[in-house]
């Protein structure tokens, strides 16, 4: 609408394919990533202004595993698929008001999100590696090293107030912020194996003696984080040279653990 309603909006497709050899295995990972947002902004009547504000920055990361001849450097046989999930939803709505010729007002909410999940179709698969050779290779079937599923997630508010009156620039506003972190990861298989050589870290055992350190690590549970906080400011002109600022701000933090 003219002078009243503008949209702007943009798509971005990301399709990529490379891959990798480490040790005995080859990895292909694929990636197709779509990036796409749309603004729109509304001028309801010349003092006062809605926004509104769209981004998707989701995204699957694939794997294909195979076994790797590191001699004739050949793919081997197929091993297994994986994906790693990331990104999510963001938005933001804001309004603008201005209500006097000196009195200005705008409030503002936000929301993010961005998944952490690991996946593959061999999680059954322990976590196992071997460095007797001196050198990290894979053992046995497992696609990626941790099972996860979690995510994070952010709201935001704000409010904020502009008044001039006479020579002073007064401003005011206060802010609410929430975050949550959930988190649920295991080893693949649920436990990490590594095989080594002895060599001298026991010492009541010969150097070429085999060892094998099993390690069972498990992490879960959702974690919050509040803020707040309220300003008040003033930009006082007291002459053509000289400008006066200062201001007070009040802040308040609440780092919780599982538990709240």
């Amino acid at each position: 609408m003219r002078d009243k309603l503008f949209f702007f909006g943009f798509i971005r497709w990301d399709d990529t394919e490379y891959m990798h050899n480490v040790g005995y295995r080859n990895t292909v990972t694929q990636n197709e990533a779509p990036y796409y947002g749309a603004k729109v902004d509304w001028n309801i009547t010349p003092n006062h202004r809605i926004e509104g504000t769209y981004l998707v920055d989701d995204t699957d990361l694939g794997s294909i595993l195979y076994t790797y001849d590191r001699d004739t450097r050949t793919q081997g046989d197929f091993v297994g698929t994986g994906t790693q999930a990331r990104g999510g939803d963001n938005w933001i709505g804001k309004y603008t008001g201005i209500f006097t010729e000196n009195f200005l007002f705008s409030a503002q909410y936000g929301y993010n999100a961005f998944d952490r999940t690991d996946s593959s179709s061999n999680d059954p698969c322990y976590y196992a590696i071997d460095v007797r050779s001196g050198t990290s290779q894979r053992v046995g079937c497992w696609v990626n090293w941790q099972i996860a599923s979690g995510g994070d997630e952010r709201e935001a508010y704000r409010i904020d107030a502009d008044w001039y009156l006479g020579n002073h620039s007064l401003r005011g506003g206060a802010d609410y912020e929430s975050n949550s972190s959930t988190e649920n990861a295991v080893y693949s298989g649920g436990s990490r194996f590594v095989y080594y050589m002895n060599g001298t870290r026991f010492p009541q055992y010969g150097a070429d003696v085999e060892l094998i350190q099993n390690r069972i690590r498990s992490t879960g549970g959702t974690f919050d984080v509040k803020s707040n906080a309220v300003y008040a400011q003033d930009s006082w002109s007291i002459t053509p040279e000289l400008t006066f600022n200062f201001g007070v701000r009040w802040e308040s933090y609440e780092n919780m653990k599982r538990g709240g």
